[in-house]
């Protein structure tokens, strides 16, 4: 909105309140209310609160929880593990099966 000279006409409050119900209880966030977390709508909705200077509504410990939640004994980072499927890649090129 900024890029098209209309920051003002953003309801900053209405979104910043959408993004906090993405949150999902394991602390990631999803891509719209009650859908799965995922690293990337994570970093979506963090960098969203921080362009609406919204970051005193993150609690920290709970969105890094899943950054520790989405790794697996190897080290490797699965996009979304949070129904145990096969969602990582490993650094090889070969599937991961991760177990949360």
């Amino acid at each position: 909105m900024h890029l098209i000279s209309a920051g003002d006409q953003m309801k900053s409050q209405e979104i910043a309140e959408w993004v906090m119900k993405c949150q999902h209880p394991s602390g990631g966030f999803g891509g719209s209310i009650n859908h799965d977390p995922h690293m990337l709508y994570t970093l979506s909705a963090v960098q969203i609160l921080a362009i609406l200077d919204r970051m005193e509504l993150i609690d920290k410990d709970k969105v890094r929880s899943i950054r520790h939640a989405t790794l697996t004994q190897r080290g490797l980072m699965c996009s979304g593990c949070t129904g145990g499927g096969v969602r990582g890649r490993a650094a090889e090129g070969g599937r991961v099966v991760c177990g949360g």
